[in-house]
């Protein structure tokens, strides 16, 4: 992950035990098709990958994890929305700051990172 640490951004609207929907746009520098986007959550960005929970994989087929509902091209803009299921947001704890990555491969094969920022989850009191 490469985002400067003054350029992340910051979720603090995450409940564990509760299903995290979220929808983002990404300005892309050049004019590609993105093909994946992966959803990651660590405790560090060195950390593997799925060290926390399993990570959130969307393509442009619409599914439980969400979808890419414009992949970039000619338009230069990346659209997409993606669901962290109450099952990964479970297995969160409330007093734990945690790292995440938004990061993408095209149909190339090239790998970009278009957001990172740190999870400040809630924890989950009405049961």
């Amino acid at each position: 992950m490469a985002v400067p640490e003054s350029l992340q951004q910051v979720i603090n609207d995450l409940t564990i035990g509760d299903e995290y929907p979220a929808k983002r746009q990404y300005g892309l520098d050049s004019p590609v098709t993105v093909a994946t986007v992966e959803v990651l959550v660590k405790e560090r960005f060195n950390d593997a990958d799925d060290s926390v929970m399993p990570v959130v994989t969307i393509t442009s087929t619409a599914s439980a994890s969400g979808q890419i509902t414009n992949a970039g091209g000619p338009g230069l803009l990346l659209e997409i929305i993606f669901v962290i299921p109450y099952t990964s947001t479970s297995l969160l704890d409330s007093t734990t700051t945690y790292v995440y990555g938004v990061k993408g491969i095209d149909t190339n094969g090239f790998p970009y990172t278009f957001e990172e920022g740190k999870i400040y989850p809630n924890p989950n009191i009405g049961g």
